[in-house]
């Protein structure tokens, strides 16, 4: 063998024995690739698991969240309808608002108005009342004034009604004496020795006489009391009668008769009668017996002639 084929066997050895090398490493590589694959492999499917485990679980929860949404869709729509509503009653609220803002806005004008009026009528009713407050001043001076001549006039009339009441006991003594000689006129009948001859200066008949005796002095006042009922105080009431005893022939003369009462208690302070049949008879109701009845002898001619009449003593 010569050194040529030597060295090229040499270099052919050397290269199979890298061949054989670069073989084994490639198989050695290919089988840790294999290997490697197979783990990547295992290691993707894993992985291909683990996201598909994932995109399930995403999955249920994109449903959940479509549910979600569907439902928050269908509050926001009905939301939207509430809103809507809620806008429709906030509008009709605002115009019912303006409404009354300008029904309170007139009112309020109406009012100014008004408050002006009653200032002017302040005003008036403060001058009015400063006139009335210097009346008040001066009606109190004349009240006093007034007062003091109350008192003064009471105590007159009590002096006058002192006079009266022992005038009308003179009168009455008059009229009493009158009757008596009237009665003894009738009782004489024209004697010589009838003493009113003398008061006419000359001889009269018995009934010029008469005729000339004032009227009062010709009646006779009688009066009677009976029991009637009880009032709401629990006070006895009494039923009173009133009437004159007139002579015959000087009855027509009376044209009416009054009867006048001083009583706080009787309805009535008067009472009128025009029949002679009766005595010319009145009646009435109260509590007790007057002291005092003015009896008027209405004349026909027109003159009245009172006379005093203390009923309470004549039903003693």
């Amino acid at each position: 063998m010569t050194p040529l084929l030597k060295e090229e066997l040499d270099r052919i050895r050397q290269r199979y024995r890298r061949s054989g090398a670069i073989s084994a490493v490639g198989v050695l590589f290919v089988l840790v690739a294999m290997a490697l694959g197979v783990w990547q492999t295992s290691g993707l499917q894993r992985q291909a698991a683990a996201l598909r485990d994932s995109v399930t679980t995403e999955q249920q929860q994109l449903a959940k969240a479509q549910q979600a949404g569907q439902a928050a869709w269908a509050r926001f729509l009905a939301d939207s309808q509430h809103f809507d509503a809620t806008r429709v009653r906030i509008q009709a609220e605002e115009s019912r608002l303006r409404a009354e803002r300008r029904g309170l806005l007139d009112a309020l004008a109406g009012l100014q108005g008004q408050v002006h009026d009653l200032e002017g009528a302040r005003q008036r009713l403060t001058v009015a009342n400063d006139t009335l407050s210097h009346k008040v001043d001066t009606l109190g001076t004349r009240l006093s004034w007034t007062r003091r001549q109350w008192f003064r006039l009471q105590r007159d009339s009590t002096m006058h009604l002192r006079a009266i009441d022992s005038l009308a006991a003179q009168r009455q003594q008059f009229q009493d004496s009158l009757r008596s000689i009237y009665q003894e006129t009738e009782k004489r009948g024209g004697s010589r020795l009838n003493p009113l001859t003398y008061l006419f200066g000359r001889r009269v008949s018995p009934g010029a006489i008469r005729s000339r005796i004032p009227l009062s002095a010709t009646v006779v006042p009688h009066a009677s009391a009976s029991p009637a009922a009880t009032d709401t105080a629990g006070r006895q009431v009494l039923e009173f009668a009133l009437w004159l005893e007139v002579p015959q022939d000087r009855r027509a003369e009376i044209r009416s008769v009054t009867y006048s009462f001083r009583h706080p208690e009787l309805s009535q302070p008067a009472l009128d009668s025009s029949d002679p049949t009766r005595g010319y008879r009145v009646g009435f109701r109260g509590p007790q017996c007057l002291g005092v009845v003015v009896i008027t002898l209405n004349a026909v001619d027109g003159s009245p002639q009172p006379l005093s009449f203390d009923m309470c003593k004549a039903l003693e």
